[in-house]
């Protein structure tokens, strides 16, 4: 799940324009009854975004409830990561493999997998594909609609991963969560004439990065029918075995924005997303960035009205609201944006207020952002 997840988590996932031709014509926005009222008014603020790292030894707390020194009994410097009690956990840092041992201890992202029963590899083919097609589309309520399970409420799943979320920095977070039950499962375990199998308890775990070596030693010595069936083993066989999905399965999507000023903050690179699963208690997949500090920059800056920017929207894409939008919400958000570049050629960011305009288009949802300040669309 972790290469699915972070695909996820490094597309920009909420922004979907639409190019269409037409007339645009001034619309009267001021009967608009979906404008949000939970805005600060016309004053915004702008922050300064920098790096955030954590210490090794806290991810590996908020896991496995352990001291590093107990932990690096379970490491395997090939792969960089930890594998305890079938729960691997792995970390990186500017978009790098880190290795514990080479003296490393803090890290900007942590990736946790459950291999107990194969889970993870068995949720990752019946429902990752599932899951990055809502997030693109900017539909996961659509494709999710009820926030927790018969065995499971909303309020439990973010207890349960409360920890992980704190260590990250997502302690003050907009957290929504999605319910994936048995009917989702079942659709999507069956993919033409193959049944993609639930988690299997005769599923020995063994940490991927261990499985990996052995491959390349067997391919190194040439026993390729070796090799193969052991990757079958480490990637297919779980899912081959056909176990049906049980009520049992039904897991928890979580995904968590900051808050900045009170507002959700919305970046592609620094997210944490979570699948709860109640039969293991805890997760079967984790993909977390730690969010930056963010700096307030002095000075309150002066926004346009969420009229204003509606107007903005139909003029830049040429829309006819009265004909082709029906706008569902209008709200502040802030949001990453590039403002320019250090003498190392280091991309520095902000964070920006802007208006963030959901809405449908031909019965289809969309969300354009635009800029609170100076009312040009995020790019």
């Amino acid at each position: 799940m972790k290469r699915k997840l972070a695909e996820i988590g490094f597309v920009c996932m909420f922004l979907l324009s639409l190019n269409a031709c037409g007339v645009y014509r001034k619309v009267d926005t001021t009967g608009f009854s979906e404008f949000s009222e939970e805005s600060n008014g016309n004053i915004g603020y702008v922050y300064q975004l920098e790096p955030k790292t954590i210490h090794v030894e806290d991810a590996v707390h908020a896991v496995f409830g352990m001291t590093m020194d107990e932990a690096m009994q379970y490491y395997n410097n090939t792969g960089g990561d930890i594998f305890v009690d079938g729960i691997n956990l792995s970390f990186s840092r500017n978009n790098r493999v880190v290795r514990l041992a080479e003296g490393v201890d803090e890290v900007d992202t942590i990736s946790c997998e459950n291999y107990n029963d194969g889970a993870s590899r068995s949720y990752d083919n019946v429902i990752s594909s599932l899951i990055s097609e809502a997030f693109s589309a900017h539909l996961l309520r659509a494709y999710f609609p009820l926030e927790e399970l018969d065995t499971c409420t909303r309020e439990e799943a973010i207890e349960a991963c409360r920890p992980y979320a704190e260590v990250l920095g997502y302690e003050n977070a907009a957290v929504s969560t999605y319910a994936i039950t048995l009917d989702i499962l079942e659709e999507k375990a069956n993919v033409g004439d193959m049944y993609l199998g639930a988690p299997d308890p005769a599923y020995e775990p063994i940490a991927p990065s261990i499985l990996t070596e052995q491959i390349n030693q067997l391919l190194e010595e040439g026993k390729d029918e070796e090799a193969i069936a052991l990757m079958q083993y480490r990637d297919l066989e779980v899912s081959y075995k056909s176990l049906p999905w049980e009520k049992k399965h039904e897991v928890i999507l979580l995904t968590y924005q900051p808050y900045l000023e009170g507002e959700v903050m919305l970046e592609e690179n620094k997210n944490l997303y979570i699948i709860y699963s109640p039969l293991y208690e805890k997760p079967v997949s984790l993909l977390g960035a730690v969010f930056y500090d963010a700096i307030k920059i002095p000075g309150e800056k002066e926004l346009i009205a969420q009229e204003e920017a509606v107007e903005k929207m139909l003029l830049i894409h040429g829309y006819d609201l009265a004909d082709e939008i029906e706008v569902q919400l209008v709200s502040l958000i802030y949001a990453k944006t590039a403002v320019g570049m250090t003498e190392d050629f280091v991309i520095t960011y902000h964070a920006l207020p802007y208006w963030s305009i959901e809405y449908t288009y031909m019965n289809e949802p969309y969300r354009t952002l635009i800029n609170a300040i100076d009312g040009t669309e995020y790019r």
